[in-house]
């Protein structure tokens, strides 16, 4: 399999609480790294702004509506043979309760257990700059 040149844009949002938890979803359903969490969210449609993919992937995913937000660093790496473009936001604030929506669980996990989980590659860099 050969790496893809142009990047695929990916867009995923970090939600915290006021315990100071981040909201993560499982991956059972997907074929791969089905035994990892991830930050909500994906892949970014020809026609939309990644702020517009945003807020279509956590509605999809989690049931909410993402209110106020803002982007963080992004992220170029490999996955599955995928040259990925990850874009982070930082969700301050939302409507509606979190709830998984697409055959996945959600958790929240707390900083300081954060390191403990499998997460999913390309958001490692998203937690080094959470927990600095």
């Amino acid at each position: 399999m050969t790496i893809h040149e142009k990047p695929l844009q990916v867009v995923i949002g970090i939600i915290g609480n006021s315990k100071g938890e981040f909201l993560l979803s499982t991956r059972h359903t997907k074929p791969i790294y089905d035994d990892y969490l991830e930050f909500p969210g994906g892949k970014v449609k020809s026609h939309e702004t990644n702020e517009d993919a945003l807020i279509r992937e956590l509605r999809e995913e989690i049931t909410i509506h993402a209110e106020e937000f803002y982007a963080m660093d992004s992220i170029v790496c490999l996955f599955d043979n995928l040259n990925i473009e990850l874009h982070p936001y930082r969700v301050k604030s939302f409507s509606g309760k979190p709830m998984a929506n697409e055959e996945e669980d959600i958790i929240w996990v707390s900083k300081e257990h954060l390191k403990e989980k499998k997460i999913l590659p390309g958001s490692i860099e998203v937690f080094d700059n959470l927990l600095s």
